[in-house]
């Protein structure tokens, strides 16, 4: 079952999908042997033998590019190189530019947006922990889904499939109270949706670029999104005028964003910072509202990404149990499903925010009472369960081009999605014990 590279593949990616193989490894997922057989040494090994040996990462990488189709990684690395476009590749800034330097380098294995509020605030100076704000921002609960959209402007029927977990626009819906819990105001620059549409170059000008100019002299980073979340560590005269490096990438490289952001953030000043235990009821008050559909007066305030028709109606964007039912419903019609390698997409990156699930409820749980902290623990485990049942998700290919493979992949979504419906009721319980 080979798998195919998407239409816009990029290195960080496949650096984090080989780290990701070789944990599934070391973990003991049997999922991860399918790949790793495609290296000659295991091509007549059995499951158990695979998983019991030792495997280095270069070892990862070469049977990933195998199972893309390539002959090495470095062959792989060739071929993304070359169909990525000019601008992405590593730019000089122009002279006069304005940089900042020694800007911090992100990781990868994790959710860009995170990484990038968690890398922007230490640059200021803020302490920002990132399982922290994957979790007071919602991020570590949530499951986008935008039945509006069509994703990469594929002939797909009017559903974002397979970039859910990648959109921005859930990384916005707590911007205000993540400032407050750091204490340091996240500023969202002001956007003029019709002028984005149609100028981006003039938007950024009139919008963006004096705010940032403003930031970067101070020796503050901004945040900008657009097909990355970019750290804005410059500005030149260059098309786009921005200097800055991806949020998840684990290279200091400066490179020129292929597209004027669709978004800016930057750190403001200073304000009072929200106790810790009062912050801890309103993330729960959030993930609750996350995962029983009950945000929609925050989604609506956020508007789609600039490739996106204007025209759009209004909801169609869900969160928690809504979006696994749409999800499993895409998988069992066949003029909805898309390519498969839309839904690699989503259990990839699913994995990833429930990652700081657990970790972040936890933490939680040794502060609080032991009333709140035994339904906050017993959440964590659900969101370990959830997660370890994603790593049996099979989305090659092959599979998901046979209606057996599809439905297969559907039950699977429908199990993680009430496992995580017992997850939120969970915490619905220790919010209730929080604020008695």
């Amino acid at each position: 079952m080979a798998r195919i590279l998407p239409p816009d593949p990029h290195l960080d990616h496949l650096r984090n999908e080989a780290k990701s193989l070789l944990r599934a490894h070391r973990d003991g997922e049997a999922a991860a042997c399918a790949t790793l057989r495609l290296l000659h040494r295991f091509q007549d090994a059995s499951d158990e033998e695979i998983l019991r040996a030792s495997v280095a990462l270069h070892e990862a990488r070469f049977a990933l590019a195998l199972d893309y189709g390539f002959r090495s990684w470095e062959d792989l690395r060739k071929h993304v190189l070359a169909v990525t476009r000019a601008p992405l590749a590593a730019d000089e800034s122009r002279p006069g530019a304005l940089v900042v330097e020694n800007a911090p380098i992100g990781q990868g294995n994790s959710n860009r947006y995170a990484r990038g509020f968690a890398l922007t605030l230490a640059h200021a100076g803020a302490r920002a922990d990132y399982e922290t704000i994957m979790g007071d921002t919602g991020l570590a609960f949530l499951l986008q889904a935008d039945e509006h959209v069509t994703p990469l402007g594929k002939p797909v029927r009017g559903v974002d499939i397979g970039w859910w977990p990648l959109a921005w626009w859930g990384a916005l819906l707590r911007l205000d109270f993540l400032g407050e819990t750091v204490g340091r105001r996240l500023v969202r620059l002001p956007v003029e949706e019709s002028l984005r549409r149609s100028d981006p170059a003039r938007h950024f000008r009139e919008r963006f670029h004096a705010p940032i100019e403003e930031a970067l002299r101070a020796g503050r980073l901004a945040l900008g999104f657009s097909d990355h979340c970019w750290l804005i560590t410059g500005l030149d005269d260059g098309e786009p005028p921005v200097l800055g490096q991806r949020s998840v990438s684990d290279e200091r490289e400066r490179l020129r964003p292929r597209d004027y952001p669709d978004e800016v953030i930057v750190v403001g000043e200073e304000c009072a910072r929200l106790p810790r235990e009062r912050a801890d009821v309103e993330a729960l008050r959030f993930a609750v509202a996350l995962g029983r559909e009950e945000a929609e007066d925050r989604l609506q305030a956020i508007p789609r990404c600039s490739g996106q028709p204007a025209n759009l109606p209004p909801g169609g964007r869900y969160t928690g149990r809504q979006a696994f039912a749409l999800w499993a419903r895409l998988l069992r019609d066949p003029e909805l499903w898309g390519e498969h390698f839309y839904h690699a997409n989503v259990v990839f990156h699913l994995k990833i925010n429930r990652q700081s699930a657990a970790p972040y409820l936890r933490a939680m749980a040794a502060r609080q009472p032991a009333a709140v902290g035994a339904h906050l623990e017993a959440a964590a485990a659900l969101y370990e369960q959830a997660r370890e049942r994603l790593s049996l998700a099979d989305t090659g290919k092959e599979t998901l081009h046979s209606p057996e493979g599809r439905e297969a992949l559907a039950g699977l979504v429908e199990e993680v999605g009430a496992i995580e419906s017992d997850a939120c009721d969970r915490l619905a319980e220790a919010l209730a014990a929080a604020t008695k």
